[in-house]
């Protein structure tokens, strides 16, 4: 193959990989905010007493719990 072969082949990759990677984080912000709202509809059958306990506890947004869990990726590579 030639150089410009090469080029657009590996192009093709780089955009095949990028959108691989946004359909994959679509995908897990979307099954982690189902899962949310399911566990936050569950906290309305909880007594009253521990509704807002419940609630407290799934409000974390997608955003919020991946910067908390690279957070603790890094302390844990730090550890070892």
């Amino acid at each position: 193959m030639n150089r410009v072969q090469n080029r657009k082949i590996r192009n093709r990759l780089i955009v095949l990989v990028s959108c691989l990677v946004l359909l994959s984080n679509c995908s897990n912000r979307a099954i982690y905010e189902s899962l949310r709202r399911a566990n936050l509809q569950e906290c309305e059958q909880q007594p009253i007493a521990l509704i807002e306990a419940c609630q407290e506890s799934n409000r974390m947004s997608y955003d919020e719990y991946r910067r908390e869990l690279e957070r603790l990726a890094i302390e844990q590579r730090q550890a070892n």
